[in-house]
């Protein structure tokens, strides 16, 4: 079907017209020719190693309650650790981001999804979040050590998770430490 006034998106080339990736030009510069092949090579060579080390990262398989997952090595270490020594129900705080709950069917007990370096956790969340932790009597917290210090960025004014990080030394004991640096804290008996 033809519209009139339509573009016409069909190209006609003839074989004069046909572009020369391969060959040369004839009276072509012979360098430009292989030069122009051997950047193409090194773009097709970067695309295939960045796609195998990409997929080849993520080659972990863990088995959770949510059902199997492929995962990277740091994460599948987590998930393995917390598998064994949690079950699907069990209250958990995942300080630094809220990415094991649902795998693991844990709850979280805490208003906040996870802490932050900067204004957006203001100290009555803070607050509020210590009371939540201990009225549940949270067994294990999975702390970040990115957490223990203000970020340069937002400043020294903007770090509120000072007290939170007193409660956990003072409640809880470290565990376990991860490859990432991640640490589970248990609670004091």
């Amino acid at each position: 079907m033809v519209v009139e006034g339509a573009p016409s998106a069909v190209l006609h080339f003839s074989p004069a017209d046909e572009p020369r990736f391969f060959a040369p030009e004839p009276g072509g510069c012979k360098f430009q020719h292989y030069a122009t092949r051997c950047l193409w090579a090194g773009v097709v060579c970067l695309a295939l190693l960045q796609t195998r080390s990409r997929h080849h990262q993520q080659s972990w398989k863990v088995v959770l309650p949510a059902g199997m997952v492929a995962t990277t090595s740091a994460s599948a270490e987590k998930l393995n650790w917390l598998r064994d020594h949690t079950k699907p129900g069990d209250f958990f705080f995942q300080a630094g981001w809220p990415g094991l709950y649902l795998p693991l069917d844990l709850h979280n007990p805490v208003y906040l999804d996870a802490l932050e370096l900067g204004d957006q956790t203001r100290p009555e969340y803070v607050e509020l979040s210590i009371r939540q932790l201990s009225g549940s009597r949270v067994q294990y917290v999975l702390w970040s050590p990115r957490l223990n210090s203000p970020d340069p960025y937002y400043g020294a004014e903007q770090y509120h998770l000072a007290p939170f990080r007193d409660y956990l030394n003072n409640h809880y004991h470290l565990v376990s430490s991860f490859s990432d640096q991640d640490e589970i804290w248990e609670r004091n008996q």
